[in-house]
């Protein structure tokens, strides 16, 4: 829930900067909480910056990064990236064809660019390259009578991306027998995100429906790739502009140490990536208390239970960043 609203604000702000060339923050639109409140803000902003819009790009030979594809990009190159993948997991009854649904999948990773480029890097700086579709093939795994898929899921789920060498999505569909499936998918966050799946889920309905009946797939041009949006973002994101940036944050981590939180058990010597999660039910009353201090304070209620989250990590911690 509380991405849905982080998600929903970015696409908010995405809207504003294309249709009034204004630049506000995310930050901006929970300060602001109603619309007269912000259609204010926004006046006010008409001396501050003007964001170009993102327009189709020519591509040089080596298409840079965008700042999100760097961060990840490293984040591979000194540890891996496993933690990273984004699987799903269907399972389908009935009537299966296997060549449509590979077809399905080609035409996706076909139509956007983004699943078919590959991170390489010269003198130690990354750049795009973007290669076709045509290697790009669906996985068919049929398990035998009495074996487990549960560990076989495991292993290909945890199998890493070659970022320089693996398209960004990588799938497999696993025939039980009997019209019994299981559907693998797993994506890279590097060209994927809970938005995108979104999009993506809707893309491949609407394919292997118009596929299997034997009609052509009626999908809207696509007039921009993400490659256009990080050519864009280098050349909007620098000078002034990211300098401002970059010292803002030099100057609220001046000084911020690591968190030091006392943990109920021994670390293991190697990192998993491992986790899990507690679940915690308020009652009524309760809740409706913290509702009621929200809306007192004009705040929501993400902000109100991470101030109480962030307290709770300081009473722990006796530190106050």
């Amino acid at each position: 829930m509380i991405w849905a609203v982080i998600v929903l604000a970015t696409r908010l702000v995405s809207m504003i900067r294309k249709e009034l060339s204004i630049e506000v923050s995310i930050r901006d639109v929970f300060e602001h909480t109603t619309i007269e409140a912000l259609g204010r803000h926004i006046d006010l902003q008409s001396q501050g910056v003007l964001v170009p819009a993102i327009v189709v790009q020519e591509k040089p030979d080596r298409i840079p990064l965008s700042f999100s594809q760097e961060r990840l990009w490293f984040l591979d190159q000194l540890e891996g990236s496993v933690a990273y993948h984004m699987p799903t997991v269907l399972r389908l009854s009935g009537s299966l064809d296997v060549s449509v649904l590979e077809q399905t999948f080609h035409s996706i990773v076909d139509r956007h660019e983004v699943l078919r480029t590959m991170l390489r890097s010269a003198d130690g700086v990354g750049y795009q390259e973007i290669i076709a579709s045509d290697s790009w093939s669906l996985d068919h795994v049929r398990i035998a009578e009495g074996n487990s898929i549960e560990a076989v899921l495991s292993d290909y789920l945890e199998v890493p991306f070659d970022l320089s060498s693996d398209y960004k999505l990588r799938a497999c569909i696993y025939d039980l027998g009997g019209d019994e499936y299981v559907l693998v998918c797993v994506f890279h966050h590097i060209a994927s995100d809970g938005w995108s799946e979104d999009l993506l889920v809707s893309e491949f309905t609407a394919l292997y429906s118009a596929l299997i009946l034997g009609n052509t797939p009626d999908l809207p041009l696509l007039p921009l790739q993400y490659s256009d949006y990080a050519i864009w973002q280098r050349q909007y994101v620098e000078g002034e502009v990211l300098e401002d940036q970059l010292s803002y944050w030099e100057d609220r981590l001046s000084g911020v140490s690591t968190l030091s939180l006392p943990t109920d058990y021994r670390r293991p010597s190697v990192q998993s990536h491992e986790g899990s999660s507690v679940s915690l039910e308020l009652d009524a009353a309760l809740s409706a208390s913290i509702h009621k201090v929200c809306q007192k304070e004009g705040v929501t209620l993400f902000m109100f239970l991470l101030s109480a989250f962030k307290v709770l990590l300081s009473r722990y911690s006796g530190q106050e960043d």
